[in-house]
Order: C-alpha cells, then structure tokens, then sequence
C-alpha cells in the first residue's frame, strides 16, 4: 500500500469502471518481460551515468533508490501483482 495506494484486485477495478459509466473492451496485464527486460533492468543499469549527469544530487539520488526499490519490490512479489492496462468506452 505504500509503494501504491491504489492497488486493487482486476476485478474490484473493473466493478469501478463500470460505475464510473463505461463499458469494459478488454484488459490485459504486462508480462514479465515488458518490466523487467524493457524498464527495470535499464533504469538500473542507466543510474549511475544519471546520477553523474545530475552531479549526484540529493534529489537525483532520491528517484534512483526509488526505482531500485520498485524494482526490487516487483522482482520480489510479482506473483502476486502486475501492471494491468484496462481499454473501456462510454456506455451509450
């Protein structure tokens, strides 16, 4: 809940939706590969030339230990969660 406040089964999402007026088109979630081989694994491999570019400011050094966390947390439990896209039109 800390790293996502929003967290939630498909299912609770979906209901939330349909209530807020929309039809469910389809869902899907990113598999393992999209987050780990095409975003984790480059944001780390890519921290230290960012933190050189920004001089290793606070700041900077701040979002690098978070993403190292997020991905951490995500090769951790990801049997847990995954990234869910939703595609949902208007009900007419």
């Amino acid at each position: 809940m800390n790293a996502y406040h929003e967290i939630d089964t498909i299912e609770n999402k979906l209901a939330v939706i349909e209530k807020c007026g929309y039809e469910i088109v389809s869902h899907f979630a990113l598999d393992d590969k999209c987050w780990i081989d095409n975003y984790y694994q480059p944001l780390i491999d890519n921290s230290e030339a960012f933190l050189k570019k920004y001089n290793y400011a606070d700041e900077v050094k701040e979002f690098v230990e978070a993403g190292k966390v997020e991905a951490d947390l995500y090769n951790r439990f990801k049997d847990y969660y995954s990234y869910v896209f939703y595609i949902a039109k208007r009900k007419q």
